[in-house]
């Protein structure tokens, strides 16, 4: 992935993660004791922040860092989703994974991971 790419999809992930918190390039400037100029900088996808600031960014919105720079293809929060999701239906997350890829423990630490994260988002909208 070229450099142009990786800015980017930073570029685009960073403005959907402000959208969803609602968010300004100020504010979030502000947020992170930064210049909005350089948050404009990485919005146009000219430039890329530091390695410590990307981890402070994706500290801050609770992703990691490898989604804001595209090596992951979805968020914490879309996973936390799907398992979320398909813990909903009765048996479905235990059906949802090849039975032989996963021990029956394996497939308890999973269910315990996406209500981790279940009861994460809920904790953070009432924030």
């Amino acid at each position: 992935m070229s450099e142009k790419e990786i800015n980017k999809i930073f570029a685009a992930r960073l403005k959907e993660l402000l959208s969803k918190k609602n968010m300004t390039y100020k504010e979030f400037a502000e947020k992170l004791d930064l210049k909005p100029s350089t948050i404009s900088m990485w919005n146009s996808g000219r430039s890329l922040p530091r390695t410590e600031i990307i981890v402070k960014i994706a500290e801050y919105f609770k992703v990691l860092p490898s989604y804001l720079i595209g090596w992951d293809t979805v968020s914490d929060e879309e996973i936390g989703e799907v398992f979320y999701n398909d813990m909903q239906k009765p048996i479905t997350t235990a059906a949802y994974f090849d039975r032989n890829e996963y021990t029956e423990e394996e497939l308890d630490e999973i269910r315990q991971f996406a209500e981790f994260v279940k009861n994460r988002r809920k904790n953070e909208k009432k924030n």
